[in-house]
């Protein structure tokens, strides 16, 4: 059986096969509460700098397709459930969407 964090972390990296420079800078990939007490949940991909971040953000809708796609596939919807996905930049009080 495969565990959330395993299947999040593949999902993510299977979304960047195309973009091994963007790959070599996920820091940490994990899921958040929404709010406290709600049981909708946020995949975070925390990159390790603000370059890697803005490249994210230029490719989101391509790699967000493919992750999508992915995740139908592979039928994650009883595995890892999120309702959104954010990206941000280690140590930077900024994120993206």
């Amino acid at each position: 059986m495969v565990t959330k964090q395993e299947a999040l972390r593949e999902l993510v990296f299977d979304s960047l096969q195309d973009l091994q420079e963007l790959r070599a800078f996920v820091q940490r990939i994990e899921l958040r509460s929404f709010k406290k007490g709600s049981e909708k949940k946020v995949c975070v991909i925390v990159f390790s700098n603000f370059f890697a971040l803005q490249e994210w953000s230029i490719k989101e809708a391509s790699i967000l397709g493919r992750m999508r796609e992915l995740y139908k596939q592979r039928g994650l919807k009883n595995v890892a459930v999120f309702h959104k996905v954010v990206a941000e930049a280690q140590g930077q009080n900024r994120f993206y969407k």
